[in-house]
Parts: C-alpha cells; sequence; structure tokens
C-alpha cells in the first residue's frame, strides 16, 4: 500500500518537513511517482524497526541495577 506524505509524517508522528528531510538524507525510502512523493508501506515499518525507541525507559537491567544503587545509598542515608 503506498502513502502520501502527510500520511506518512502522520503514522511516524513527525512534521511533514521533517520527513521530507529525513528523505533526503536517506534515513526512509520514498518514490517519485507522477510528481508526487510516496511512501510504501514496507519501508514505513522497516524504518520504525530501525529507529525503535524504548519509550524513554532504561534498557532491561538498568532498572535493577538502578534499584540497587537506591537501596544502597538510602541504607547509606540511614
Amino acid at each position: 500500500m503506498w502513502y502520501t506524505t502527510t500520511q506518512t509524517a502522520q503514522k511516524l508522528g513527525i512534521d511533514r518537513k521533517t520527513l521530507m528531510r529525513y528523505l533526503k538524507q536517506g534515513r526512509i525510502k520514498g518514490y517519485r511517482i507522477g510528481g508526487w512523493t510516496k511512501f510504501l508501506e514496507d519501508d514505513i515499518h522497516e524504518y520504525l524497526e530501525r529507529n525503535q525507541i524504548n519509550k524513554g525507559y532504561p534498557p532491561s537491567g538498568e532498572m535493577e541495577k538502578r534499584a540497587r544503587l537506591s537501596m544502597k545509598f538510602i541504607r547509606q542515608a540511614v
């Protein structure tokens, strides 16, 4: 399925201008079709997989490490 620049930007949660900048930088694939820039659904999914973030949470082992350090500092303070 093909998506327009506006649809793709909405799907990625970015501004249309940012999407066009990513296209020029080669960060996402796009195609010129009849004077319009279009994006394939598979290319959008590929971009999302490559640029997946951890939703603001640290890596899995990092949480346990932070908890141990916090307990250590609490014990020292008491």
